[in-house]
């Protein structure tokens, strides 16, 4: 069954897009397993708006999943987990550069929209980092961290979304999309394929 529209709570002056968005920010860093669960968000961004270039911020593990999906123009790998394993100041300085990095390029993209799958302090910092104008993510009480302080549009699920991948599907609710097919792309190594 699918979901019916979501509450959605917008504390500031953001409103869904009156357009097709240009670009779209989709940010789900880990977890392998989660992170295929969030699948068919891209596939229903894309069958929506196939004119708008979508691209994935994920972990670099995570990432290498997602370099081929035929719903994706774009991955940018942020290295969380290597930045936190960074030792001394050496360490330290090489993580801060690659935050840096990223964090120009987030605001160099020109998204529309962004959205926060995760629902953590750092994927809701690299959501805010886009500085799209219109920022998704689960309501503040469904979020383990602070999150929620770096989106302006904040979706509840509603109750029949009890599996992880309808209450995915949820933050899409913004953007008219709502009861959208659940398709799970993986693509394919040809190469690997052959072996």
């Amino acid at each position: 069954m699918r979901a019916e529209p979501t509450p959605v709570e917008r504390p500031g002056p953001a409103r869904g897009p009156r357009t097709t968005p240009a670009r779209i920010a989709l940010v789900k860093l880990s977890s392998l397993g989660d992170v295929v669960h969030a699948l068919p968000l891209a596939g229903a961004l894309k069958t929506r708006f196939p004119t708008t270039r979508i691209t994935w911020v994920a972990e670099r593990r995570e990432a290498a999943l997602l370099t081929r999906h035929p719903a994706l123009d774009g991955v940018l790998i942020a290295d969380t987990r290597g930045w936190r394993r960074a030792r001394g100041l050496g360490g330290a300085l090489t993580a801060a550069r690659a935050l840096r990095a990223l964090a120009g390029q987030l605001g160099r993209e020109g998204f529309d929209v962004a959205i926060d799958a995760q629902g953590l302090l750092k994927s809701g910092m690299l959501v805010a980092l886009t500085r799209a104008p219109l920022r998704i993510g689960f309501a503040a009480s469904l979020t383990r961290e602070l999150s929620a302080l770096c989106t302006n549009c904040r979706v509840t699920p509603p109750p029949e979304a009890q599996h992880v991948v309808d209450q995915y599907l949820a933050l899409l609710g913004p953007l008219g999309i709502t009861r959208p097919r659940v398709e799970f792309t993986l693509p394919v190594d040809p190469h690997a394929e052959a072996a």
